[in-house]
């Protein structure tokens, strides 16, 4: 090519001459990348033609002292135990128990709830809750037995009726089956004798005043300090829990339909503290639990005096049904009746003597009578 010919650059656009002492020949300058490097680019005709493709990536050949892992001839049989064990576990488990125990729930079940109910938010239950799912595995007989327990009384298993209490005795992992207060309470009105119960808890800044002999049933205000006179209070608005002070006593009594009032219950702390010894599950009456304890010990005395059972509605209705009974029976006339048979007539005559005679042509059908050691013969003169 001559100089003074353009020539074309790497885009094909003709380069311009420049003046310069080389005799006008353009000055060719490497194009960059954005990156900085200083790289020349290929020539357009390899960037305007399409890229080949990629050809099939080889496999990586393993070097002669590796061997590839081969499938062990027991694996298939391995894994299918596995899964049969599993499975045996899964219909072994607590959930497949609770179904194979539902005769028995339902014989000591009530009427307001159905086995079918109980069995469901019984499983439902160890669904939720993990830490009694493996309670219940390790321990299925004391599993079972707070569930029959929950049916006999007619709650719901895991409410706040009836709480299933997971923890270890002695490190053996056990379950048991706790009513709570609210649950107690549920069957006092469920039985049908009372139309309120009371219970509540008193504080150290409480006013609390009762006096069996002149009063039916406690004056408490938890709003009122005990400092306060009668008829005064500093703080008519709700207190806290800190301005009302620790716990000192609880009580509970029940008001029945006539307007009557139960006995009431009063405790004292040391008296809960009695019950609290007693219980096998300490740690529930610490921490967020210890008013509701408080409230079941009160209540649990409380039951002693209200009827809690539910035969007693029933026994009531069963009343009831009877004497409806009486009432719809037919009754009879007693005038239209028929007269009563006439007495039959006895000999007035006094019998003074009597002799039983044989009466004529008949046969005596008795065998002779033999005396003994006569060898069977008759006894002749």
């Amino acid at each position: 090519m001559r100089g003074g010919q353009g020539r074309r650059g790497a885009q094909g656009a003709p380069h311009q001459r420049v003046a310069r002492g080389d005799g006008g020949r353009p000055v060719r300058r490497p194009q960059r990348r954005a990156r900085g490097h200083q790289e020349r680019l290929r020539p357009a005709r390899h960037r305007q033609r399409a890229a080949a493709p990629a050809p099939p990536r080889r496999l990586r050949r393993l070097p002669d002292h590796v061997r590839s892992r081969q499938d062990h001839p027991k694996e298939g049989e391995v894994t299918r135990q596995t899964v049969s064990q599993a499975v045996a576990k899964r219909d072994n488990g607590p959930g497949a128990l609770i179904k194979q125990y539902e005769g028995d729930f339902a014989s000591v079940l009530p009427s307001h709830i159905t086995p079918e109910t109980f069995v469901r938010l019984s499983q439902g239950l160890l669904r939720r809750n993990a830490e009694l799912r493996e309670h219940a595995e390790a321990n299925p007989g004391a599993f079972l037995a707070a569930l029959l327990d929950c049916a006999r009384l007619g709650h719901e298993p895991g409410t706040d009726a009836y709480a299933l209490v997971p923890f270890k005795d002695k490190g053996v992992p056990t379950i048991v089956g706790i009513e709570q207060y609210q649950g107690e309470i549920e069957r006092m009105y469920r039985a049908g004798a009372v139309v309120s119960v009371k219970a509540e808890v008193v504080r150290l800044n409480d006013f609390y005043h009762f006096d069996e002999k002149t009063m039916t049933k406690p004056d408490h205000r938890p709003g009122w300090f005990a400092t306060d006179p009668p008829g005064q209070s500093r703080h008519p608005a709700f207190l806290s829990v800190k301005d009302r002070g620790e716990l000192i006593g609880v009580y509970a009594y029940a008001e029945f339909p006539s307007g009557a009032v139960s006995r009431v219950v009063s405790m004292a702390k040391d008296e809960v503290m009695l019950h609290r010894a007693e219980a096998r599950t300490k740690k529930i009456w610490d921490g967020p639990w210890e008013k509701s304890m408080w409230l079941k010990t009160a209540v649990h005395e409380l039951e002693k005096w209200v009827p809690t059972s539910s035969e007693y509605r029933r026994e009531q209705l069963r009343a009831v049904a009877e004497a409806d009974v009486i009432r719809q029976r037919p009754t009879y006339d007693v005038t239209q009746a028929p007269p009563p048979p006439a007495p039959m007539s006895m000999p007035t005559e006094d019998i003074t003597d009597a002799e039983i005679v044989d009466e004529p042509g008949e046969v005596d059908d008795w065998p002779p009578v033999t005396k003994p050691g006569s060898g069977g013969g008759t006894d002749a003169s």
